[in-house]
């Protein structure tokens, strides 16, 4: 039963990234409340200020692009275009509450910690969950403001859902 269910996320993750858009640049935000993710000060020094976090969109900020690059078994890496960091679960354990940060890529290839799922839910809207937790990303406590810290949720992260669109649009 349980190899089953991984499958199932494997299927879903091969089809939720369209073909033509793979390897694309995003903007990611939280449907409920249309805020972007961003890295907390645009920081370029994970080990002061890793944390994503919601900002406002006419922040314009340059860390609201991320990269969505293809791994191994149908997973993806996501880059923050602005920092060049990954988005990683760092203790990567399934315990939910921990927040999400940006980290050195390392081993993106095999390391699950910085290897994602990004689960189409076919309204638009995705979950974008971690290979080694299963955690996806959320909206700390439900706030819906600027500055709220992204996090590591079980399964139905972002209060329910997030938005991918192209960076370019």
């Amino acid at each position: 039963m349980r190899r089953q269910h991984k499958n199932r996320f494997r299927r879903l993750a091969a089809r939720a990234v369209p073909r033509a858009h793979r390897g694309c640049d995003y903007r990611i935000h939280v449907k409920l409340d249309n805020l972007y993710l961003a890295v907390r000060n645009d920081s370029t020094d994970p080990l002061t200020e890793g944390h994503i976090e919601q900002a406002d969109p006419v922040t314009n900020r340059s860390s609201f692009i991320w990269a969505i690059t293809a791994a191994p078994g149908n997973y993806y890496n996501i880059q923050n275009v602005g920092t060049g960091f990954y988005a990683d679960d760092a203790l990567g354990v399934k315990l939910s509450g921990d927040f999400l940060r940006e980290w050195w890529p390392v081993n993106l290839s095999t390391n699950e910690a910085q290897q994602w799922r990004v689960i189409d839910l076919g309204d638009g809207a995705y979950e974008i969950q971690n290979v080694r937790s299963g955690r996806a990303f959320d909206d700390f406590a439900f706030f819906t403001t600027p500055r709220n810290p992204i996090w590591l949720w079980g399964l139905a992260g972002w209060s329910e859902s997030g938005v991918l669109s192209r960076a370019s649009e």
